[in-house]
This record gives structure tokens, C-alpha cells and sequence, in this order.
């Protein structure tokens, strides 16, 4: 039996048992005082009649008709004359009862009988007989019996005010003792949460051990993950400027080119340092790494400001004086290239006195390129800049494919199309796990039937974004893949990345409540996924979206992680079920064995937690064994055919 029904009997039984003896002792009480009353009214009555007769005289008529008198004037059950033999002269008595709504169990439990008194009549100096006077106890007892009722009712109200007062209390009690249940339960799943400090001493002592073990489960987890990230950080980023050294820029091009929707205007960017050499010869390196390091983070806060014009990005030092970087699903070229420049001249001016010019160059990536192709294409872009010495990105805009649509309007329209007509489509890819070969879900890209041809997210998610719709896209989405698993009579799961739009905006996640609440057996079959960078961005919604989803039973993970995984405040609170490698740390697994010591951790540490881990876009048989052997749960094949 609960804790919390058993407190809750006791006090109900405490109140019952108060309750009772309180009326008992009450109406005993008053019935007491009744008697004490009917007893002094006995004597004082019997000794008035008893003087009144003694100065009458002895004729019977007389006699008869005072005490009918006082019989009829008063509440009389007996009124009796005897002679000094005890034989009686006159008597009247009341038959009737007046009483008769009054339970019999009250009148035997509370008869109310009250002594009859008897007071001497004299003649002269001689005695004439005793008068005996008995009161009518029926109607005191009616006003028992109604007295009782009134105290019943009271303390009933008193009774059930003072219940639930008492539950109440209970259950302020032990909310503390809830929250450590919940507590023990996330210590369960490996998720080490601190819960509040309660009043109650006991308690108090108890949380305070389990906050403690918390506390150090969270520190040696953040340990191992600090660890690991410095061995990423060691091997993948210029110690100088914090950004991605040469290795892992290319590597990210390369995955990009490689596994990444090539369908999306991906664009490809190389800012020029120029004078670098000549400033570092002059001035020294320490002045030139410092002037590098200033326009790192300026560019840094250019790329982080164009966040609403892509989906992932990134930036790498690859040589002294260059860097590159990549913008994912671009809304627009010129719109980069626009801040690029601003920077590159603003940041020019900034330092003229050094000689130094910034220049730069941005392109369309292309699926069939390659990395050499794409340096190769961006150094004959850069060269009249850099042979001029003059600040400025220049822009090359040749598209692999033309354009859907050329005008705003027309995008509108198509897309609301869709959305009207319900035309959200997906591709699917089957998620394996590595140690029994069974399928775990289904991973289903976004897509739209647009003019009656199905597109990849990649064509039309840099105009969804810019006019709105990508929120009200993914929800249509969400109920498709759910009549899916209905209609596959609830046998496979399926996944579902979802944008940042989507996690912030409070009217689709009202929606998502109410299809969820008429949807409970589809919706358990759901993974919703979430990009790595959208959840360093908004920690705080996406915290509450794990709070509000998880419970009805929607299992929830996170995309293309590693990269600034150590960034995630708080991953072990979130409860999350699974994580997917960013195709950056898996498509060349089997020959770079720093990505194989820092997954091997990055597992460990996953497991440690009680998450999944699995890889996207895997290629061959061997880079299968290596990643099985380095604890990843799961993969997908994109070089099989199922």
C-alpha cells in the first residue's frame, strides 16, 4: 500500500475517531444537563403544588382542579396525590409521546429519565397525603435528538475540512519523497539530477547524499567529457585561433561532399590573409597570430549572425594565412558574400597601417567536386584580389542546378500548395543494430512533391525558412510518419529531424499536445531528432521539450553530434534515448585512428549515461567492424540496398 494512502487512512481515521467520541461525549454531557434541569424542576414544582394544596381546602373537587390547572399550564409527564397510606387520590398522566421522530436507538442509548419529586401536603397540623411530580422527559429528548443532529452535522463539516487539511499537508509532505523517487529513477537511466533541498530534517539528510552522489556523477562525467575534448581539440582545431586546423576542414568537406545532401545550395567560402608573411617578418609572428586571432572571432560572430540563413557551418584555418569555411542549405550567396566583405574591408581599414588586405572568394559547392577541385576553383577566384592587394570577397554564382522557382511569389505559392495539399513526402534509410542485425528504426529525410516531383529538404528548406513554413512543413510530417505506423500496424519506428523553428515556436508545440494526446499508440513508434547546434543554441527549450515529450513515451535524439559535443550543459539531465556521429568523425573511421580513440571515449562516455549511439552513412564492411569494435549500437548503409 502507498505511503501516501496510508498516511491518509490514519488521518482519517484519527478525525472518524474524534469525530465520534466528540459527539458522544457531547450529547452525554447535554443529557446530563438536561437531567440536572428536569430534576430541579421536579422538586420545585412539587414543593409549590405540594404548598399551594396544603392552604386549599380538603374538598376533592378543588383538589382536582388546581392540579388539572397546573397539569395543562405545565410539561407534566405525572402529577399523582397519595394519601399517607400511599393510596391515590387523584392522579393525571401524559400518554402521549411527542417524540416519535426520534430514533429508538437514541432513546435507549439516552433515555433521559429523570427522578420524580415528592413534597408533603399538610392539613392544619396533620398530615394529608404526598404529591409526587414527574416533568415529561419526550420532548428534552426531541431537542436531544435535534441538539445531536446539529452537533453531527458541524463536526462532520469540521471532520471533512480538517481531512482535507490533513491530505493536503500529506501531500506537501511528501512531495519531497516524490521528487526522490523521481530522483532514484533518473539514477536509473543515468540521469543524475539534483532535486531541492526539502524542510523536513529527515528528508533533508537523504537528498542531501543523493545530491551528493549526483553532483559527483555530473563532475566525473563533465571530467571524461573535458578529456575528450581535448583530445578532439588537440587533433582537429589550430591551437592559435581555436578554429578547425587543415585536417578537419577538409575532413568536413569531405564529408560533406561525400554523405550530405548535395541537393541544398551549399556554398563554399576562402578568406585570404594578405601581407601575413610579410607582417610576421616585420612585426613578428606573436603580432601577426594576434591579428589573425582578432579576425577569427570577428568572423566567427559574422558566421554565428547568418545562422537564419543555413543550417550547419563551419570555418577552418587552412593554411597560415587562409581560411575556409562552408555554409549548409544557403538561402543566399550574395547575402554572404555582403557580410564577408563588409568584414573583410571593415577589418582592412581597421589595421591599414599594416599593410594588410583581407580577401576573399565564395562559390556554389557542387556534388561532383572534390577538395582539391574546390581550393583549386577558389584560389583562380582569389588571385586578381590578391595580386591587386586589395580587400573584398569576389563571387562566383554558377548553381550545379537551376533554381525551382526564380521569384518569391512563386515559392509561396508552391509551398503552400504542398502544405495545403498535405505533399510532404520522405526517403528512407534503415537503421541497423550492429550487435543482433536487427532494425531499430527508420530514418526518414524530409521531403516535398512539388509540380508532381519529389525534392530532398536540401531545394526548397532555405525558402521555407525565409517565408515561415518550415515549422507548419515538419508538423504535416509528423502525422504522415504517424498514419505510416499505423498503417504498418505499429511495427517499426520511425526518426524525424527537426528545425530549431520548430522547437521554439510554442503554437506548433500546442498542436504537437493535442495530436499527441488523440495519437497515444503512433506517437510511441516516433524518434524526434534535433541538430547538435540547435541544442547548444536553445538548451533551455530543448530541456522542456524532454520534459514535456519524453513521458508520453516519444523517444528523443540528438543529430550530428561530436563536434561541439562538450558544449552541451547538462546532457546526462535530459534523459536522452540516442546520439548520431556527425559523418566528420565516421566517413574515413578506418584510417584515422585519432577519430577511433576519441569515439571509443565518446561511447563510453554515451553508455555511461544510459544513450545509444549510433553512425550515419556508413561505407564498407571494414569501416563497419572498426565502428562496431568501438561500441557504436547502430548504422545505416547507404551502399547497400535493402
Amino acid at each position: 500500500m502507498p505511503l501516501k494512502l496510508e498516511v491518509c487512512l490514519i488521518i482519517v481515521f484519527i478525525v472518524l475517531f474524534t469525530f465520534l467520541t466528540g459527539i458522544v461525549t457531547t450529547v452525554s454531557g447535554i443529557e446530563k444537563t438536561f437531567i440536572i434541569q428536569l430534576n430541579v424542576k421536579n422538586v420545585d414544582n412539587a414543593n409549590i403544588l405540594a404548598a399551594n394544596l396544603s392552604r386549599l381546602e380538603k374538598d376533592l373537587s378543588l383538589q382536582e382542579i388546581f392540579i388539572t390547572a397546573q397539569f395543562d399550564l405545565g410539561h407534566f409527564q405525572r402529577i399523582e396525590l397519595k394519601d399517607v397510606d400511599g393510596e391515590t387520590i387523584f392522579k393525571r398522566s401524559f400518554d402521549e409521546e411527542i417524540d416519535k421522530d426520534v430514533p429508538t436507538w437514541f432513546k435507549d442509548y439516552y433515555p433521559l429519565q429523570a427522578p420524580f419529586a415528592a413534597a408533603e401536603v399538610i392539613d392544619g397540623w396533620n398530615a394529608y397525603g404526598v404529591l409526587e411530580v414527574e416533568s415529561d422527559t419526550s420532548g428534552y429528548r426531541k431537542e436531544l435528538w435535534n441538539l445531536a443532529e446539529r452537533i453531527f452535522w458541524s463536526y462532520m463539516f469540521i471532520g471533512l475540512i480538517s481531512t482535507l487539511i490533513g491530505v493536503i499537508f500529506v501531500n506537501a509532505l511528501l512531495i519531497p519523497l516524490n521528487n526522490m523517487v523521481k530522483q532514484a529513477n533518473a539514477f536509473i537511466n543515468k540521469q543524475f539530477i539534483k532535486i531541492k533541498t526539502p524542510f523536513t530534517t529527515e528528508f533533508q539528510k537523504i537528498v542531501h547524499a543523493t545530491n551528493t552522489l549526483a553532483d559527483r556523477m555530473r563532475m566525473s562525467l563533465e571530467e571524461e567529457n573535458r578529456r575528450l575534448d581535448a583530445l578532439k581539440y588537440e587533433s582537429s582545431h589550430d591551437l592559435s585561433t581555436g578554429i578547425s586546423n587543415r585536417k578537419q576542414a577538409f575532413s568536413a568537406l569531405s564529408s560533406q561532399l561525400a554523405f550530405r545532401d548535395t541537393e541544398g545550395q551549399n556554398i563554399v567560402f576562402m578568406l585570404h590573409f594578405g601581407k601575413f608573411g610579410l607582417i610576421a617578418a616585420n612585426q613578428g609572428e606573436k603580432k601577426a597570430e594576434e591579428l589573425m586571432r582578432e579576425f577569427t572571432r570577428e568572423l566567427t560572430k559574422v558566421v554565428d549572425g547568418l545562422r537564419d540563413q543555413r543550417s550547419d557551418a563551419f570555418i577552418g584555418r587552412i593554411r597560415d594565412y587562409r581560411i575556409m569555411g562552408m555554409m549548409v542549405e544557403t538561402f543566399d550567396i550574395h547575402i554572404v558574400q555582403k557580410h564577408l566583405q563588409e568584414l573583410a574591408i571593415r577589418f582592412t581599414e581597421q589595421h591599414k597601417d599594416e599593410g594588410l588586405a583581407i580577401c576573399g572568394a565564395v562559390q556554389y559547392l557542387f556534388s561532383t567536386d572534390t577538395v582539391t577541385g574546390i581550393v583549386n576553383k577558389l584560389d583562380i577566384i582569389l588571385t586578381p584580389l590578391i595580386d591587386e592587394n586589395r580587400a573584398g570577397v569576389a563571387c562566383e554564382d554558377t548553381r550545379e542546378k537551376p533554381a525551382l522557382f526564380e521569384s518569391e511569389a512563386d515559392w509561396q505559392r508552391c509551398l503552400n500548395d504542398a502544405i495545403r495539399e498535405d505533399q510532404v513526402s520522405f526517403f528512407d534509410a534503415p537503421l541497423f543494430n550492429l550487435e543482433c542485425n536487427t532494425l531499430i528504426h527508420y530514418q526518414s529525410w524530409l521531403g516535398l512533391r512539388l509540380n508532381g516531383v519529389d525534392y530532398r529538404a536540401g531545394s526548397f528548406i532555405h525558402w521555407a525558412r525565409k517565408l515561415n513554413l518550415m515549422e507548419k512543413i515538419e508538423f504535416i510530417a509528423i502525422k504522415k510518419l504517424c498514419a505510416r505506423i499505423k498503417g504498418s500496424d505499429f511495427k517499426y519506428d520511425y526518426s524525424l529531424l527537426l528545425s530549431d523553428r520548430f522547437l521554439t515556436n510554442q503554437y506548433c508545440l500546442a498542436k504537437l499536445d493535442e495530436f499527441a494526446s488523440l495519437h497515444t499508440k503512433s506517437i510511441c513508434k516516433l524518434n524526434i531528432e534535433f541538430r547538435e547546434s540547435t541544442v547548444i543554441e536553445h538548451a533551455n527549450a530543448f530541456g522542456d521539450f524532454c520534459k514535456r515529450y519524453k513521458p508520453l513515451g516519444i523517444k528523443i535524439g540528438l543529430r550530428k553530434v561530436g563536434d561541439k559535443f562538450s558544449l552541451i550543459n547538462g546532457l546526462q539531465e535530459y534523459g536522452l534515448d540516442y546520439l548520431k556521429l556527425d559523418t566528420l568523425f565516421t566517413h574515413d573511421i578506418t584510417t584515422n585512428p585519432t577519430n577511433q580513440l576519441f569515439l571509443r571515449g565518446f561511447c563510453s562516455l554515451a553508455h555511461s549515461m544510459n544513450i545509444r549511439v549510433y553512425a550515419d552513412g556508413v561505407i564498407g564492411d571494414e569501416a563497419t567492424a572498426v565502428l562496431k569494435n568501438i561500441g557504436v549500437d547502430g548504422l545505416n548503409r547507404p551502399d547497400l540496398i535493402y
